[in-house]
C-alpha cells in the first residue's frame, strides 16, 4: 500500500504528459494540461505529506474520471463499436478507479475514520451521471474525414463526414465561399471521386443526441502538412443532414 498511491499518481502524470503530446494538433484548453501538472504536485505530496497528497490524488481521480466518463459518453452515443477507442478510455478510467479507492482509504485511516467504501462508490456513480448529463447539451469540436461532392450543373453539393469507418453521414450545403475554400486546398485523389479534407474540425451543438447545429471550422492537410483554419466558420443546414 506504501507504494501502490505514489506508483498510480506518477501513473496518472505520465498519462496525462503522453494525452497532451497525442493532442498537439488539438485545443485541449486549460483543463487536461492542469489536472496533468496536478497529477505531479500529488506525487511530490504523497511523499512528503501523505494526508495532504491523499486528499489531491482523490480530487485528481475524480477529475480523470469526470472527463473520461465524458468521453465514455461519447463513444456510446457515436461509436459504440470501436474497441481501440474503448481501450484508451476505460484504462484511465480503471486507474483512476483504483487511484480514488486507494487514496480514499489511507486518508481514513490517517485521519482514523472508518473506511466506508459505499460512499465512494455513490461518488464515483454520481461523477458518471454528472458526465453522462453534460452530454444533454453540449458543444462537441471534433475532428472527421471528409468527402466534398460537386457537381457543375447544381449549385447544391454534398458532403460526406466518416465519424468512423462504419458510421458516416450525409450533408447537403449551398455556400459558395465554402466550395471555393475546398477547391482551393482540399485534396485530390485519382483513385475516388470527390475532394478530401481529412481531419476536418466540425462543430457539433447537440440537445439530447440531436444535432441543433453544425459548423465547419477548418481542416488539416496531410499532404502540405497545412492547418487550413478559417476566420468565419461555415454554417450547415441540420435539416438537410442525411445518416447517422
Amino acid at each position: 500500500m506504501k507504494f501502490i498511491s505514489p506508483t498510480l499518481a506518477l501513473l496518472s502524470f505520465f498519462f496525462g504528459v503522453l494525452f497532451c503530446l497525442g493532442s498537439l494538433r488539438v485545443d485541449l484548453g486549460m483543463y487536461i494540461p492542469l489536472v496533468t501538472i496536478s497529477a505531479l504536485v500529488g506525487f511530490i505530496f504523497l511523499l512528503i505529506d501523505r494526508k495532504k497528497g491523499s486528499v489531491i490524488m482523490i480530487l485528481i481521480s475524480c477529475a480523470w474520471l469526470l472527463h473520461f466518463f465524458e468521453r465514455a459518453t461519447y463513444l456510446i452515443i457515436y461509436d459504440a463499436f470501436a474497441t481501440g477507442r474503448w481501450i484508451l478510455v476505460l484504462i484511465p478510467i480503471s486507474l483512476s478507479t483504483a487511484s480514488a479507492i486507494i487514496a480514499y482509504k489511507e486518508f481514513q485511516q490517517i485521519s482514523g475514520r472508518t473506511v466506508n467504501l459505499k460512499a465512494l462508490a455513490l461518488l464515483i456513480v454520481g461523477i458518471a451521471s454528472i458526465a453522462s448529463l453534460s452530454w444533454a447539451r453540449k458543444t462537441h469540436i471534433k475532428k472527421f474525414n471528409c468527402w466534398y461532392y460537386f457537381d457543375k450543373n447544381e449549385g447544391q453539393y454534398k458532403i460526406t463526414v466518416a465519424t468512423s469507418p462504419e458510421n458516416k453521414f450525409e450533408l447537403i450545403n449551398e455556400s459558395k465561399s465554402l466550395k471555393d475554400f475546398v477547391l482551393r486546398n482540399g485534396i485530390r485523389d485519382e483513385f475516388r471521386e470527390g475532394i478530401y479534407c481529412p481531419e476536418t474540425k466540425v462543430k457539433i451543438v447537440t440537445t439530447f443526441n440531436k444535432a441543433m447545429s453544425i459548423e465547419i471550422t477548418g481542416f488539416y492537410n496531410t499532404t502540405t502538412n497545412y492547418n487550413a483554419n478559417l476566420n468565419e466558420p461555415f454554417k450547415i443546414n441540420v435539416h438537410k443532414l442525411n445518416g447517422d
